[in-house]
């Protein structure tokens, strides 16, 4: 670790702390020496004056200052609180495919292993409604549950990130690792456009989240199998029309010349449920009001309802 990472990790735990962090405490943290520790303060408070705080009771911080300092320096990608964090755990697990152990988690996030602990219980409890859990087996932190479960969860953080923002593909991008997402918007575009249909940008947005996640979280099935029922599995295949289906499978043989990881074509069709409800005809136009009533029976919405 450098010495600029060492002082930002510092000010970061530091930046945390609600009362005074005592000098063995922040050494052990650092996992340097009691000496070291005054060093690092005493050049943290040449560059920064009057930053730290010291007293009998140990050190305590500017929070101010602090916050300034660490907002500068943004390469350091150093997590500023709980939601920052929980977001990083969950992103690195299920998309990355990490497999950290504690004291690396608390290293990078710059919080002690105990307040991690913490945090993992706070977050265990947050994700039990996607029906997921955080396991720290052997020191190793994992997430486990159905990939449509994991789905959903990273499709709602980045939904949280980008809900005061514009839709932009290039800004979510940053949170995949093999998957190019411009490329899957290309590849659906052209196939609908081939096949005379459109989709509006919303829908659009999501429906690439949609594959990209399955593609990404199906890099790693040891959690991952389908419990659909023979039924369930014939009710998706056969939720959209004809044309739409047709549309369906080449989006999947094609994907599958660029991705050729393990995702099936009864995965990209659970990604699609929705794009099949919205996908629209460039011929709609001639489309009679009782085609529509049939387009949008309740039996097709049951269908979606019990399959999504």
């Amino acid at each position: 670790m450098t010495n600029l990472d060492k002082k930002l990790q510092t000010i970061s735990y530091l930046n945390n702390q609600t009362n005074w962090t005592t000098t063995a405490t922040l050494a052990n943290y650092l996992d340097i020496s009691v000496r070291s520790v005054k060093y690092c303060i005493s050049e943290i408070n040449k560059e920064y004056p009057k930053l730290i705080l010291s007293s009998n009771k140990g050190y305590k911080i500017d929070k101010e200052q602090a916050r300034a300092i660490l907002n500068v320096h943004t390469s350091s990608s150093i997590p500023r609180n709980y939601e920052e964090r929980k977001r990083e755990i969950i992103i690195s697990i299920l998309l990355e495919k990490q497999r950290p152990t504690i004291s690396e988690l608390s290293e990078r996030l710059c919080i002690s292993p105990v307040t991690l602990q913490n945090e993992l219980s706070k977050i265990r409890t947050e994700i039990s409604k996607y029906h997921l859990n955080v396991h720290t087996r052997n020191d190793i932190v994992s997430i486990t549950g159905l990939s449509k479960d994991k789905r959903k969860i990273i499709l709602d953080l980045i939904n949280n990130e980008i809900q005061n923002s514009y839709f932009s593909l290039d800004r979510v991008q940053l949170i995949f690792t093999t998957v190019d997402l411009t490329k899957i918007e290309k590849l659906v575009t052209g196939i609908l456009t081939e096949n005379e249909y459109i989709l509006d940008s919303y829908s659009l947005f999501n429906y690439v989240l949609h594959i990209a996640l399955t593609i990404e979280l199906r890099g790693n099935r040891q959690d991952m199998k389908d419990v659909r029922s023979p039924i369930e599995q014939e009710a998706l295949m056969e939720l959209g029309s004809p044309h739409v289906q047709k549309i369906v499978n080449e989006i999947y043989l094609k994907l599958k010349e660029i991705y050729n990881t393990d995702y099936s074509l009864l995965d990209i069709y659970q990604a699609s449920v929705l794009m099949m409800t919205r996908v629209v005809s460039n011929h709609v136009s001639s489309i009679s009001y009782n085609q529509i009533v049939i387009i949008r029976s309740n039996q097709s919405l049951e269908k979606i309802s019990a399959i999504y």
